[in-house]
């Protein structure tokens, strides 16, 4: 982004896209993610170089900028929730070394982890 006032909201000079497959965990898409990082840099530093950076796409609506704290809230899970919502919010929130979701039982907390990653363990 060329930088604006308001968050997401500068032109877009380069961009690149990453598939999410069906089991995608926050830190295997962090992982993911990183090789075309690096390609964008690379342009973004060619063309600084250049003194040629593009003229980008204009971002539509204001973009959100989410804190880390902000999933905090959604870590404490009701025991009563949907196993497939436990099984995407266990996915979204999986980057270690930060807390997982839990289910808190007897006054201590059951961690919620992915499915592909208990059966690694086993």
């Amino acid at each position: 982004h060329r930088m604006a006032a308001e968050v997401d909201r500068g032109e877009v000079c380069f961009e690149a896209v990453v598939p999410i497959a069906p089991a995608e965990t926050a830190l295997s898409l962090y992982r993911k993610s990183i090789p075309a990082c690096e390609r964008l840099v690379t342009q973004f530093l060619a063309a600084c170089d250049a003194q040629a950076l593009p003229a980008g796409r204009v971002v539509g609506a204001g973009g959100r900028y989410y804190g880390r704290n902000s999933v905090q809230p959604l870590k404490a899970v009701p025991p009563n929730a949907d196993p497939a919502y436990l099984e995407r919010l266990a996915r979204a929130l999986y980057f270690p070394p930060h807390e997982p979701p839990y289910i808190s039982s007897g006054g201590r907390k059951v961690y919620l982890l992915p499915e592909a990653y208990r059966q690694k363990e086993t």
